[in-house]
């Protein structure tokens, strides 16, 4: 059986979100009738949820896991008949050449997933792009790049909408969704900045955040709000961009492209470095963006503390009264482009194709 293999970041309190994207495309792979190998260091894979952790071992035949950062030849010497080598790690550390050479030699398209610019485009056969825009650096690969819409990995469950726990307050309502994204406490900062003008206050975030505190406080400032605890499913996520009014976020490819897909109009605030080719991307949609300042960014970055930035307070709402002139907070953004993203179920079996795959499988699953 032809293999896919797919090396990636995980391990050492990192690499969760590149695991999760794999794990879709792996389980495309094993619809397709390949045999998944995951190659990935195992020293985190308790602090896994037990959900997430039933999908890896569901999405992989197999994991191999290097004894150092990265995988050796040796490591690898077992595997064969390798169709794609797919490479998810940005760590710059190590003996990463020794790596990708020893993940080339496996033979089959080598496949760079692109998150940085530092990334070695020139190794790779392909380059999976997963960001709204594109920097200078990836425009000048574009004979390689796998990029688009029609290319989100985006897990089939997405497209079927689930029912929402708690019910949204009625009225207009403002989702708050930076997640991760957000080293600055910038959603207690934006609740605030949009009080007295007509909006209940969604706040999607963990419940144990470290700034519970900060977030309850902004929150209390409304007669009106909902706190989501930041573990829905792709289903529930798809209802919520579906039901609310408007998006404030610190725009990570797939939850803005989930905004997009449900017409949702959204305001990009790049919270760290990595988010601003996908804010730039938004803007020029015309969608309204709130640049923070640079160098208050760029100082604090990595430091994990609350930063105040009080451009928040007036662009913020400046943003939100331009979405109201052009009637998309009442009506929605409109089905035209450069709106008009439709994302697809078929998205990570259309990569694999992109990629040179062809279904092997006895009896194909229809992707409806």
């Amino acid at each position: 059986m032809k293999t896919v293999v797919f090396a990636v970041s995980y391990g050492r309190g990192m690499g969760t979100g590149s695991l999760m994207r794999e794990c879709t495309l792996a389980s495309a792979a094993k619809r397709m009738g390949y045999r998944t190998v995951l190659v990935a260091q195992r020293a985190a894979e308790e602090s896994l949820p037990g959900k997430l952790s039933e999908r890896v071992r569901g999405s992989f035949d197999e994991w191999i896991a290097p004894v150092g950062l990265f995988a050796t030849t040796g490591e690898l010497s077992g595997l064969s008949e390798v169709a794609a080598v797919i490479m998810d790690d940005y760590r710059q550390a190590g003996k990463r050449p020794e790596a990708i050479a020893s993940l080339k030699a496996l033979g089959g398209t080598f496949a760079i997933v692109d998150g940085m610019d530092a990334l070695e485009f020139e190794e790779a056969d392909k380059i999976i792009n997963i960001e709204l825009g594109l920097t200078d650096r990836v425009k000048a690969f574009r004979n390689k790049l796998i990029h688009g819409a029609q290319y989100t990995l985006i897990p089939q469950e997405f497209f079927e909408k689930m029912p929402l726990k708690e019910p949204l307050p009625a009225g207009k309502s403002c989702l708050f969704y930076f997640g991760s994204t957000d080293p600055f406490n910038i959603s207690a900062q934006a609740i605030r900045s949009i009080k007295g003008l007509g909006y209940v206050p969604i706040l999607f975030a963990s419940k144990s955040s470290p700034y519970t505190a900060s977030l309850q406080e902004a929150l209390y400032g409304f007669d009106d709000y909902l706190w989501i605890d930041s573990r829905l499913t792709r289903g529930q996520m798809n209802t919520l961009w579906g039901s609310v009014s408007v998006g404030v976020m610190g725009p990570a490819s797939n939850a803005a492209r989930y905004a997009l897909h449900n017409r949702c109009p959204i305001i990009g605030i790049p919270t760290n470095p990595t988010l601003l080719t996908n804010t730039l991307a938004l803007k020029e949609m015309g969608l309204p963006i709130v640049m923070l300042d640079k160098a208050r960014v760029e100082a604090n970055y990595g430091k994990d503390a609350e930063v105040l930035f009080p451009e928040i307070k007036t662009e913020l709402p400046k943003a939100l009264k331009a979405l109201e002139a052009a009637g998309y907070i009442d009506g929605r953004l409109p089905n035209r482009p450069p709106f008009d993203v439709q994302l697809t179920a078929k998205g990570p079996e259309n990569i694999l194709e992109a990629l040179g795959l062809a279904c092997v499988a006895d009896t194909a699953t229809t992707i409806l």
